[in-house]
């Protein structure tokens, strides 16, 4: 009886063992790698919105990185992460910033990078748990040295949500600009950049101070900013070498 008991025992943590390499490795290096040669037809935000009841439906529609104007990844970089091309995949000065800070609150925070972010909207949720946060560093880490940093900002500009409902720079080009994201100019893509630290609070079309604010500085520091010169630098002083 013990003997037999102990046999499911064993059976039964093995086959959770299992399980759980196949989520936590196996499955997210999978998924990442594909990224390589295919284009994600949704993303977890996505799904999220569809399930959340609301009415209106998702708009989504994958542009090629020559299909989208310069303006916005420039713009992109310019507002969330302006050492993108220098930034190893994780931030170990910033997470240890993080966990020295933790016992004082709840939750922890990771660095902003434009990796991190393309992670959370393209497989996570939108939670700052310690589970969540952890799970983030470690997909992030996988894209950071599975892609490189150009179809990174690819990924994320066609997959980040400008509103509820609205993902993507063509999607939200169309929507707010009447044209494709080709078409894009340096004032547009500011301004869509603008309400990306907040989508639910901020909108593009509102007049509000604050993003016309934003959309002002992220104009001004775009001046400075060389894209096709960041793209090509040789990032060997961080981590950021392919191990797939």
């Amino acid at each position: 009886m013990q003997e037999g008991l102990a046999s499911t025992i064993h059976a039964w943590l093995h086959n959770l063992s299992a399980i759980l390499i196949f989520s936590f490795f196996i499955l997210p290096v999978a998924l990442i790698l594909s990224l390589k040669w295919f284009n994600p037809p949704v993303s977890s935000y996505m799904l999220a919105f569809e399930l959340s009841g609301d009415k209106n439906p998702v708009h989504y529609q994958w542009k090629d990185w020559d299909e989208i104007a310069a303006s916005a990844p420039r713009a992109i970089i310019t507002a969330k992460d302006q050492l993108f091309s220098k930034r190893a995949a994780i931030d170990f000065e910033q997470l240890k910033h993080a966990f020295d800070k933790f016992p004082q609150g709840s939750q922890i925070y990771g660095t902003s990078a434009i990796t991190k972010q393309a992670v959370r909207n393209l497989f996570l949720w939108n939670d700052k748990s310690l589970f969540t946060r952890g799970l983030e560093s470690w997909l992030t880490l996988l894209m950071e040295t599975s892609l490189d940093k150009k179809r990174i900002l690819e990924i994320y500009l066609n997959i980040v949500e400008f509103t509820p409902g609205i993902y993507g720079v063509e999607s939200a080009s169309q929507r707010f600009f009447y044209k494709p994201a080709a078409k894009l100019t340096d004032n547009d893509a500011a301004l869509l950049a603008a309400v990306l630290s907040n989508p639910e609070q901020y909108q593009v079309n509102s007049n509000s101070v604050v993003v016309e604010d934003h959309q002002r500085w992220i104009l001004d520091q775009m001046k400075a900013l060389d894209l096709s010169t960041m793209l090509a630098e040789n990032d060997d002083n961080v981590f950021h070498a392919s191990l797939f």
